[in-house]
């Protein structure tokens, strides 16, 4: 990106309260708008980039949630099969062991 994201946040931000302000006023409200557009227009690659990273991101995160239920979950598993392994060897008994887990 040829231009920073935060750095075009805040640039729209900026330009954003001006014009609410300028509609506030009534005064300068054409050409706040033209400066508006202005930096939508001349940003919109940038714009377009920055949504499409968004997405891609919210994606991945949500590709991730998944994954990390579905470790928490095994790790659950894992976890009770400890504890009853551990409390077979307690009292003494051979544990009750599925086949080929060691």
């Amino acid at each position: 990106m040829s231009v920073d994201i935060k750095e075009l946040k805040d640039r729209i931000t900026s330009q954003a309260f001006t014009l609410k302000k300028a509609k506030t006023r009534g005064m300068m409200v054409t050409q706040e708008t033209d400066r508006m557009r202005n930096i939508l227009m001349n940003s919109l690659d940038e714009i377009v980039e920055a949504l499409e990273y968004a997405v891609n991101a919210e994606e991945r995160m949500q590709r991730l949630v998944v994954e990390v239920e579905s470790a928490d979950e095994e790790l659950a598993e894992k976890d009770k099969e400890i504890a009853e392994l551990k409390a077979a060897k307690a009292k003494g008994k051979k544990p009750n062991v599925e086949q080929g887990v060691q």
